[in-house]
């Protein structure tokens, strides 16, 4: 199994951050109902519900469905544009300064590191997690020490870049 396949299964089963446990309890009670009606059907025991509230509750259903489509696909959209545009800012702000700084070649490289790490962190806390191992690559383990202790390790980041920019 390639790793793309992988991970669209992996988001597919997970239980954080997903509503599918609270649906399936709901699709195995509603079963069961069916199933109850089945056998007293089955038995003999005529089961007559109206159909007039079937249909108000399907156009119901449909319109709420409609609505939190939408909402979910707005704040989809919303998010890729905001990560959008930390990536081009991210990739201007690393191209101004390797054109138009004159410093040494490594300063350059640092500057682009914390360009990378601010990505990486903010990415990251975003998501919730905490483990940074892109970003423990990236760094001395100094400054790693320093950035994971930081109470917001995002700001942190964007301030060494202040930081540097303001020594050039």
């Amino acid at each position: 199994m390639n790793e793309a396949h992988r991970s669209w299964l992996r988001v597919l089963l997970t239980r954080r951050g997903s509503s599918s446990p609270g649906v399936f309890v709901r699709v195995l009670a509603f079963g069961a109902i069916g199933v109850v009606v089945l056998v007293l059907d089955e038995l003999g025991v005529r089961v007559h519900l109206p159909q007039g509230v079937h249909e108000s509750a399907a156009a119901v259903v449909a319109l709420l469905l409609a609505v939190r489509t939408n909402t979910g696909f707005s704040r989809f959209w919303e998010g890729r544009s905001l990560w959008g545009a930390i990536v081009n800012g991210s990739r201007n702000l690393a191209q101004v300064a390797g054109c138009h700084v004159k410093c040494e070649s490594h300063e350059i490289e640092s500057f682009r590191t914390w360009i990378a790490v601010f990505a990486w962190v903010t990415r990251r806390r975003l998501r919730g997690e905490e483990a940074w191992p892109e970003v423990e690559r990236l760094l001395s383990p100094e400054d790693f020490a320093a950035l994971a202790s930081a109470g917001h390790p995002s700001l942190y980041a964007s301030r060494r870049m202040s930081e540097t920019i303001a020594g050039w």
